[in-house]
């Protein structure tokens, strides 16, 4: 028999609490250990995710499941009704290409997640019910990619929460008029939101998600994140992308604002590199230290994008790109920070350096 454990880096009360209730998941198992959308666009087949569901007011109004509606394309893991836990499919499986994500996030969101290399995207809603307490709605989406890279850089964009359960490769949890988990799979990015977060709904959602990684192929973490170092980097402030335009405008703290497509012009960022970006706390400094590492599909374009960078830094006088430094391309790996100030107190480059992949 397996007890499955809950990591969580807050809250140490919901923490104890969970120790105790996640044991009712002993022998459950868990085939495959890694996994991950926020709330969905409202449309003619969905729910905004994290909205109690008010059409379902009974218990018998939840019994049959639309599962034989399903797109003929669905996932065969995404689970049916009743069979992995006691949920009952209420909107069926709807399956959208990369083109047709507007119909799924926000124009903005669908935007952002463009730059990742995405096969499809499916959605369902589930409903669960609670003894005499009204039935409460799950939103499911899963984001498949061509890469495992992608889909755990969909989850570093999609949420920086530093509470972590121990479900699939890696699962953000944040309490936020509901609970929502957002999870890393292999190459699937799976968000799974509902309107409550009572320990009942929340251990079926656990139990939900548990079986639905369990049934996709776990892939180990992009080797890229490797050479980031864990040491004074600020929680959930860790980025995997192919353009830094995934990233929300607020998210990366600087105290400028940083010209992203100008950046990804000079460094030829696109579908083809692979960028990672840290955020380092630094003692008595006025900003944390951003750090970033871009990996080119050839040495060539790692030696072209430093030979741009450094000669727009030496020759400009604006103070915001002479923020910026950028080392030698290392093979096919260049790296560089856009806090100069605060690399120089900490030199976070050198060791940065040092890890990258060979």
């Amino acid at each position: 028999m397996r007890i499955v454990t809950v990591r969580t880096t807050t809250n140490p009360s919901r923490a104890e609490r969970w120790r105790t209730r996640v044991a009712l998941f002993t022998g459950l198992a868990l085939a495959g250990s890694p996994m991950g959308c926020d709330r969905f666009r409202p449309g003619s087949t969905s729910q905004p995710a994290g909205q109690p569901a008010s059409s379902i007011s009974s218990n018998t109004s939840a019994a049959v499941g639309v599962d034989g509606e399903d797109d003929p394309r669905s996932p065969a893991y995404i689970p049916v009704s009743h069979k992995d836990g006691n949920w009952t499919k209420v909107e069926p499986v709807r399956v959208f290409a990369p083109a047709a994500l507007a119909r799924v996030f926000s124009e903005a969101e669908a935007t952002r997640l463009g730059y990742f290399r995405i096969k499809s995207a499916a959605r369902c809603t589930y409903s669960l019910r609670r003894g005499s307490q009204p039935a409460v709605k799950a939103a499911l989406c899963v984001i498949e990619t061509t890469s495992a890279e992608d889909a755990y850089g969909i989850l570093t964009c999609r949420s920086s929460s530093p509470e972590i359960y121990r479900i699939g490769g890696e699962t953000r949890v944040e309490h936020a008029g509901g609970l929502a988990l957002h999870c890393w799979q292999g190459k699937c990015y799976v968000f799974l939101s509902a309107g409550e977060d009572d320990s009942e709904t929340t251990e079926e959602m656990i139990r939900l998600l548990m079986n639905l990684c369990g049934k996709i192929t776990r892939e180990d973490l992009p080797p890229i994140l490797h050479a980031l170092p864990e040491e004074n980097r600020r929680p959930g402030r860790l980025w995997l992308v192919r353009h830094p335009a995934s990233i929300r405008p607020d998210a990366i703290e600087l105290d400028y604002s940083l010209d992203v497509p100008g950046v990804a012009a000079i460094l030829g960022l696109g579908k083809d590199t692979l960028m990672c970006i840290a955020s380092y706390d630094v003692p008595d400094a006025r900003r944390p230290n951003t750090v970033w590492v871009v990996n080119y599909p050839t040495i060539k374009a790692a030696h072209d994008a430093y030979a741009r960078y450094s000669r727009l830094i030496g020759k400009s006088t604006d103070e915001i790109v002479r923020s910026a430094s950028v080392v030698p391309a290392q093979g096919s790996f260049l790296a560089g920070t856009w806090t100069a100030e605060e690399e120089s107190m900490q030199y976070m480059l050198p060791r940065v350096l040092k890890l990258l992949p060979q």
